[in-house]
């Protein structure tokens, strides 16, 4: 009897234990309970899968905001080390496309470093990294050649030409050496003679007659411009809070008036420009007037009102365009002459006070204003720091010695560039006018 109780026992067991290993090796099946389960957890994989591309798109966010990022930025620019003097922006810009390969979105050239054999650098830009790729691994083979003069050979077809054209026979002496086109070669007489060896003789130097020769300008050195990538690409270009505030606003909108006039009234383009008091008084917004003001200046005085960067003669070389961070109106922040925000707020007047400053010297006392005299000194100091190369080639004799296609260019770069030079003429014209103001005042004992 006990034994049949165990055994029942037993059985009963087993009936227990072969469902649960039915289920922990049964496939998944349609409508059943295992399917159930693996549906739920592929649902729960992809409710990990946003997430997961949240997080992505805030680390793409991050790096595009200036954030270290532990991807690499792809770089599209190219930095090309040794360009002398004589390769200009065009053949430069020629070379770098690879014969029309590729298309050179933007080209900046360095100054002359005088230590560095008056050699250049610069920084070509490209589509995409993927063309700045193939175009640093393309140009060390890559040279810019100088053609020189036509051979006399080409004289002698242009001779003929013109003997043709007149019907007029050419001399004997001209008829013997073109029987005999390369010296030291004899005609051979009679029929047997081997003519194919003298023209195969003579084959390689009428062409190399024919074929014009060229000296090696430059043999382009590349590479990534890695370092830029380093330092710039992840810049932050806000201004300070303090741009922001009210009474900042109000003093940058009444400089950048005063200087946008300056400089069209002393570049001679007062009266082309758009923004007139009667437009900005349209403008109802004033903080709308000061970005109207610093782009006007940005745009056609290669000026940067924030960064005090001025430009004219490369103005790829400015600074991205700075922007105002947006502040909470009810928060005071505090104005004040030390720290980092009064560093900040003195570095952009000193700029503004020493462009305002430009050109505003005048002869004192009575006395003759010097106009003549003064534009004759400031004449001749331009001409003696302007050095001519050639024909459309016009050279700064101050370092960093830079070239340009007209001598206006020089003119005008010596008057941007080279302010302390100048200002050293400017102020022995003052010392002249002022004793001329002396000698001519009445109480001048």
């Amino acid at each position: 009897m006990l034994n049949l109780q165990i055994a029942e026992q037993t059985r009963e067991a087993e009936s227990k234990q072969i469902p649960a290993e039915d289920e922990q090796t049964a496939e998944p099946r349609e409508g059943g309970e295992l399917a159930s389960e693996g549906e739920h957890k592929s649902d729960e994989g992809n409710d990990d899968q946003p997430e997961k591309d949240a997080q992505e798109r805030l680390n793409e966010k991050k790096g595009s905001e200036g954030v270290a990022s532990n991807l690499p930025k792809p770089i599209d620019t190219l930095f090309i080390r040794g360009i002398p003097t004589k390769v200009t922006r065009a053949q430069l810009r020629e070379g770098l496309s690879c014969e029309g390969k590729y298309t050179v979105v933007s080209l900046r050239i360095g100054e002359v470093q005088p230590m560095r054999g008056l050699s250049r650098f610069a920084w070509a830009k490209y589509e995409s990294a993927e063309i700045a790729n193939a175009a640093c691994e393309a140009l060390p083979d890559t040279v810019i050649k100088e053609p020189v003069a036509a051979h006399p050979a080409e004289d002698d077809v242009k001779k003929q030409s013109e003997v043709d054209a007149s019907g007029e026979a050419p001399p004997k002496d001209t008829e013997e050496k073109e029987k005999s086109p390369v010296e030291g070669v004899e005609e051979e007489e009679g029929e047997g003679g081997d003519q194919s060896a003298k023209a195969d003789d003579a084959e390689p130097v009428e062409a190399a007659k024919a074929e014009p020769r060229a000296n090696v300008l430059y043999r382009f050195d590349v590479s990534l411009n890695k370092e830029r990538e380093r330092r710039f690409v992840h810049r932050n270009n806000v201004l300070p809070k303090i741009a922001a505030t009210a009474p900042r606003l109000k003093h940058d909108r009444e400089q950048v008036i005063a200087v946008m006039r300056h400089m069209d009234k002393y570049r001679e383009v007062e009266g082309q420009n758009p923004f007139t008091e009667e437009f900005l008084a349209s403008v109802e917004d004033e903080p709308r007037q000061l970005d109207l003001c610093i782009h006007y200046l940005y745009k056609v005085h290669c000026f940067a009102y924030y960064s005090g960067i001025e430009n004219p003669d490369d103005p790829t070389a400015l600074p991205e365009m700075a922007t105002r961070p947006k502040i909470d109106p009810n928060v005071v922040i505090a104005i004040s002459s030390s720290g980092d925000k009064g560093n900040w707020e003195r570095k952009v007047d000193d700029k503004v006070a020493e462009i305002l400053a430009r050109r505003g010297d005048k002869a004192r006392n009575g006395a003759q204003d010097g106009s003549a005299r003064r534009n004759k000194k400031l004449q001749e100091w331009f001409d003696a720091n302007t050095r001519t190369e050639g024909e459309g080639r016009f050279r700064c004799a101050l370092p960093p010695y830079k070239l340009f296609m007209g001598v206006e260019f020089v003119h005008k770069h010596l008057r941007l560039k080279h302010v302390d030079a100048r200002n050293k003429v400017r102020r022995e014209r003052q010392r002249e006018n002022l004793t001329g103001s002396m000698l001519t005042s009445t109480n001048f004992e």
